[in-house]
């Protein structure tokens, strides 16, 4: 079996080290609870190259959870490539109710609808918890395609990592109706927005093993994988 370190701690909880997520399995989930019992970091080195089935985890049953964190050490990609006339264009929420508005909408049909046979227990109450308590104050950019809005990047609080200091990339989507050339060209503005508003120092955690599409999405942007929590697949 894996052995693993004590990488940090603090109050309520502790992060082990490991030699590859590949070393995750149930036994090792198990022998190394935290501090609360019911959930286990681990970190380790951050991978290079991204299966195409994406990380996962298959000797870990439905008693856990898992989401992984990613972040961007060596800077933001730029994704994409510019139309020769912009086919979207980015703007800024008109105000604080306008994203909280679409934050909800969008949460909605693009997470909690399509994976809710797949999502963990424990997910549905503190997303509705997110989304009661949604401020309205976080750096966000909408993309509209003429008057509608067609995709979101959402830029809130921040992490110290590595004595270096990480924004977290909190909800993003794209609108699946929009054509190759449309996406590539909303790739390329809002991959060049997240490097202007974060300098490259971009974070982000919630990525669900199943969601490939969006693991995907972050390796191309340069995020990595790094560090993932199991925790109980029950609502406490």
């Amino acid at each position: 079996m894996t052995m693993a370190r004590i990488f940090r701690k603090g109050p309520g909880y502790i992060i082990y080290k490991i030699p590859s997520y590949k070393c995750v399995t149930q036994a090792l989930v198990e022998q190394y609870p935290d501090t609360k019992g019911n959930a286990v970091y681990f970190e380790f080195p951050q991978v290079k190259k991204l299966p195409d089935e994406g990380i996962q985890f298959p000797e870990v049953t439905s008693k856990y959870y898992i989401h992984s964190y990613w972040r961007a050490p060596e800077g933001l990609k730029t994704m994409g490539k510019p139309a020769r006339k912009p086919l979207v264009r980015l703007v800024l929420p008109a105000s604080g109710n306008e994203l909280i508005r679409e934050l909800r909408r969008t949460l909605t049909q693009y997470m909690l609808k399509p994976f809710k046979n797949q999502l963990p227990l424990p997910y549905f109450p503190l997303v509705r918890k997110y989304m009661r308590n949604i401020s309205g104050k976080s750096n966000a950019v909408f993309i509209m395609k003429g008057e509608k809005i067609v995709g979101m990047f959402n830029l809130e609080g921040r992490e110290y990592a590595q004595n270096k200091m990480f924004q977290y990339l909190e909800w993003s989507y794209l609108d699946a109706s929009l054509t190759k050339a449309e996406r590539a060209d909303a790739h390329y503005q809002a991959s060049n927005w997240l490097e202007k508003n974060t300098k490259g120092m971009l974070t982000t955690c919630g990525i669900f093993p199943f969601n490939v599409r969006s693991q995907k999405f972050h390796f191309k942007l340069g995020l990595r994988p790094f560090k993932i929590f199991a925790r109980l697949n029950k609502i406490s």
